[in-house]
């Protein structure tokens, strides 16, 4: 699984948003490339932006390693008890 981040971040003094990995759906089931935007909202709801690709191998790969470990470290049962006393 991948994980995005987006966020939408007011400009100030004006009306406008940018838009920030806003993940793009697309209507390949087995596509192997994750799409995103960047862009900015105008307050009529226009929005002008940029989208990019890519198969991210190497973040999923660092990402999924993290969560394995986070996961190793919670089921760690070396841990003493709040019980023993």
């Amino acid at each position: 699984m991948f994980y995005t981040y987006k966020s939408m971040i007011r400009i100030p003094g004006t009306d406008l948003s940018l838009r920030l990995f806003d993940r793009v759906p697309t209507d390949t089931q087995n596509f192997d490339y994750d799409v995103f935007d960047i862009g900015v909202v105008h307050a009529d709801g226009g929005i002008d932006s940029i989208a990019f690709g890519g198969s991210f191998y190497s973040a999923k790969k660092a990402i999924n390693n993290m969560n394995a470990n986070a996961d190793a470290k919670g089921s760690d049962t070396s841990a003493p008890s709040a019980s023993a006393a």
